[in-house]
């Protein structure tokens, strides 16, 4: 019994630790695409301001910049929602886990208060039955 909540356990913390894995891949590689993307889109941007009048390439900068500036801001309170959001799912599977944990605990200790009553019950049974035969012994023994 304990064996197989054992393995129970290895199964489930296998299972979570490739969750984890699979999430952290998922988001190094939507981080990559997204990097990828906001390169070309300056490289693009910078040419652009490069092939425009001065004055006007002032301007386009300056609103460049200030677009730059709000997506950063973006960015980073959206990398924290994904962040929260990973962290509260690993949360949930770790009370779960933890409940598990206690459930099967608990049924372990069911289920050796059982066999410990059963073994109780057991030695008094053959308690009681040696000293029967003992006494039957001492009855034929004072017969003789």
């Amino acid at each position: 019994m304990q064996a197989e909540l054992l393995i129970g356990w290895q199964r489930e913390k296998a299972e979570l630790q490739r969750e984890v894995c699979r999430l952290q891949e998922e988001l190094a590689e939507s981080g990559a695409e997204k990097e990828e993307l906001e390169s070309r889109s300056r490289a693009l941007e910078d040419r652009l301001i490069k092939s425009l009048s001065p004055s006007l390439a002032l301007s386009l900068r300056g609103e460049s910049e200030q677009r730059e500036w709000k997506r950063r801001v973006r960015e980073g309170r959206e990398r924290e929602a994904r962040q929260a959001l990973l962290i509260h799912r690993l949360q949930n599977k770790v009370f779960e886990y933890r409940d598990r944990c206690q459930r099967s605990d608990l049924q372990l200790q069911d289920v050796s208060s059982t066999e410990q009553r059963i073994r109780d019950e057991h030695s008094d049974s053959l308690e009681g039955a040696l000293i029967r035969l003992e006494e039957e012994q001492q009855r034929r023994q004072r017969r003789y």
